[in-house]
C-alpha cells in the first residue's frame, strides 16, 4: 500500500497523509510530471474522506510539492525537490579532493562530466570524506538534502570489498573507468560504467594492421590492471584474425604501478629498449597507454630507429600530438555524465557494466 494507516499521534490527519506522500516522492525520486494517485484513491488507501484526501493534497499544491491539470490528475511538479528544501546530491567517493584532482587528468575528466550532466539535473556532486556509513547516514537523515547515489572512483575498487555495499541496499553505486574481475558477482545496487577496453584494442591493432604493419610487439605494465588486460586481449584479437603471430618475447610488461608521468615515459624507453634488444625483428608497437608510447617513440628517434607506436587513453592529449603517434581517445567524461544518468534513474542499463566505447585518433 503506498500510503499507511493514519496514526493518532495529535497530528491532524490531513497532514499525515501529505507527509507521507512527500516521503514518497521524496524517498522513490520521482520524476517531474509522474502522476500521484488521485483524491479518490488516496482515500480509499486511507479510510479517510474525499474531502480530507483532497485537503492534503490542496496543501501539497499549495506548497508547490505538485500541481494539478483540470480533468488529468495531480502531478509532481518541476522544482519539487527545491520546494520540499532538499537538494539532490551525488557522492563521489574518491582519493583526491576537488584541489588536488586538477593535477589528476582522468579524475577530472570524469569530475567534469559529473558536474555538466549534474548541472543539467540539478544534481550537486560533493566529495566523500571518511567513511561510508557515516556519510551514508548523514544524507538519509538529512531534510535539506536527497542522496541520489555515489559515484566510485579513483581505483577504490583495488581497497574496497564491493560486497560492502550490500549494507546499503537503498543507495545506488556506480563504478567508474576501473574494471575489475568478476564484477558481475558485485551487489545488485552498483553499476559499472567503464571503458570499452576490447573494442579500443582491436582498433587500435587493426588500424596499424591496414597502415601496413605486419610485425608487432606489445608493451604493458601493471600486471594486476583489468583495463590493460582487456586492451591486450583487443590488440592480440586483431593481430589473431589478421594471421598475425607476436613473439613471445616481444609482449612486454614493466613491472607495477608508478607514481608519476616521468616514471611511465621511463618504463616505455626501458619497454622499447628491452624490444630491441632482443634480436626479434618488429616494425610497430601496441602500448596500453601514451605515456609508455611516448617513451617508446622518444627512444626510437633519438636511436634514429623507424618503429611505429600506437598509443592509448589520450588523457595527455599533447603527448601523441609532440610525437605525433596514433592513439585511442577514452571519453572519460561521457563517463561521468553516464553515471549521473544511471543514478538519477534518466538512464535504466540493459546489463551490469556499461561500456563506452573509445574513439581512434589516427595520425
Amino acid at each position: 500500500m503506498l500510503i499507511q494507516e493514519r496514526k493518532l499521534n495529535g497530528t491532524p490527519v490531513y497532514l499525515q497523509i501529505k507527509k507521507q506522500l512527500r516521503d514518497y516522492i521524496a524517498s522513490n525520486k520521482l520524476e517531474p510530471d509522474a502522476p500521484i494517485p488521485n483524491v479518490k484513491q488516496i482515500a480509499a488507501m486511507t479510510g479517510v474522506s474525499v474531502r480530507t484526501a483532497d485537503m492534503a493534497m490542496i496543501s501539497l499544491i499549495e506548497d508547490g510539492v505538485c500541481y494539478r491539470r483540470p480533468k488529468k490528475g495531480t502531478f509532481v511538479a518541476h522544482n519539487v525537490f527545491a520546494n520540499m528544501g532538499q537538494r539532490r546530491v551525488v557522492g563521489i567517493n574518491c582519493h583526491h579532493s576537488l584541489q588536488e584532482m586538477e593535477n589528476s587528468l582522468l579524475e577530472m575528466a570524469v569530475y567534469r562530466g559529473i558536474a555538466e550532466k549534474g548541472q543539467d539535473l540539478k544534481i550537486m556532486p560533493f566529495f566523500i570524506t571518511g567513511g561510508l556509513d557515516e556519510n551514508i547516514d548523514f544524507y538519509r537523515s538529512s531534510r535539506e538534502m536527497a542522496l541520489t547515489g555515489i559515484v566510485l572512483l579513483s581505483d577504490v575498487s583495488r581497497d574496497k570489498n564491493l560486497d560492502s555495499l550490500r549494507a546499503f541496499p537503498d543507495v545506488r553505486f556506480v563504478l567508474i573507468n576501473y574494471d575489475i574481475a568478476n564484477f558481475s558477482d558485485a551487489p545488485d545496487n552498483i553499476v559499472g560504467i567503464f571503458n570499452d577496453d576490447f573494442a579500443g584494442g582491436y582498433q587500435a591493432a587493426e588500424y596499424m594492421i591496414n597502415k601496413g604493419y605486419r610485425e608487432f610487439a606489445v608493451f604493458s605494465y601493471d600486471v594486476d590492471d583489468e583495463n590493460y588486460h582487456h586492451r591486450i586481449d583487443g590488440f592480440l584479437q586483431a593481430l589473431n584474425d589478421h594471421e598475425i603471430r607476436v613473439a613471445p618475447e616481444l609482449i612486454l610488461n614493466g613491472g607495477s604501478p608508478v607514481d608519476t608521468d616521468k616514471g611511465l615515459i621511463e618504463i616505455g624507453t626501458g619497454l622499447m629498449r628491452q624490444a630491441l634488444n632482443s634480436g626479434r625483428k618488429f616494425n610497430a608497437v601496441l602500448c596500453v597507454n601514451d605515456y609508455l608510447a611516448f617513451g617508446a617513440k622518444e627512444y626510437c628517434q633519438a636511436a634514429g630507429n623507424d618503429v611505429a607506436v600506437m598509443g592509448y587513453d589520450n588523457l595527455n592529449p599533447q603527448l601523441s600530438q609532440r610525437l605525433l603517434f596514433p592513439t585511442v581517445s577514452i571519453d572519460f567524461s561521457s563517463m561521468g555524465r553516464k553515471a549521473i544518468e544511471v543514478l538519477s534513474g534518466q538512464a535504466t542499463p540493459a546489463q551490469k557494466i556499461i561500456r563506452i566505447l573509445p574513439r581512434l585518433i589516427p595520425r
